[in-house]
């Protein structure tokens, strides 16, 4: 029997579910659909006959624990809710006193394949708050790198809404 080299698909779709980035964050789900493709056995490949669309779906969990593992010692306790268009993250830190400090974010996407968070509010604190945030922002920007992912997308949307961040987009190439 001759072995496969090639195959025609009239279509894909496909959910990648927990993918973990090298910078710390959890992607909750990523979803890919698509029509026809031709997938090569040898070498591995996936070729798209016109652009496929993709959703990144990140949740309140995943940026939660992602701005723990990168928070200074003394700041790791945070509350984050997304809703509205915005994600608010709360956070707690002990100075002298325990402090509150709530952030009001808004979501960006920068040159098709980045999403940014950057700070639009704080409440409590003054400036020497709101210089903390933002070098903690600094530290997780960008929150999602389409570099980072298995498949090349053309961010075209962002959504904040009830507790996850939604990306859309075109594909734009396939590394398998």
């Amino acid at each position: 029997m001759p072995k496969v080299k090639q195959i025609e698909i009239l279509g894909l779709d496909a959910t990648l579910r927990g993918i973990s980035l090298d910078m710390g964050l959890t992607i909750d789900e990523l979803v890919v659909t698509s029509g026809s493709a031709q997938v090569s056995v040898d070498p591995p490949g996936l070729s798209l006959q016109q652009p496929g669309k993709a959703t990144v779906v990140v949740g309140e969990a995943s940026v939660q624990s992602l701005l723990e593992k990168q928070a200074p010692a003394g700041k790791n306790s945070f509350v984050i809710s997304i809703s509205n268009g915005l994600v608010k993250v709360t956070a707690k830190a002990r100075i002298v006193v325990e402090l509150s400090i709530t952030a009001h974010c808004r979501l960006v996407i920068r040159e098709g394949n980045q999403l940014h968070v950057e700070l639009q509010a704080v409440d409590l604190g003054g400036t020497p708050a709101k210089r903390l945030l933002e070098t903690q922002l600094n530290k997780i920007n960008p929150l999602v790198d389409g570099k980072d992912l298995p498949i090349q997308i053309e961010m075209n949307q962002v959504t904040a809404l009830d507790g996850k961040i939604t990306i859309h987009g075109k594909i734009k190439g396939v590394t398998l």
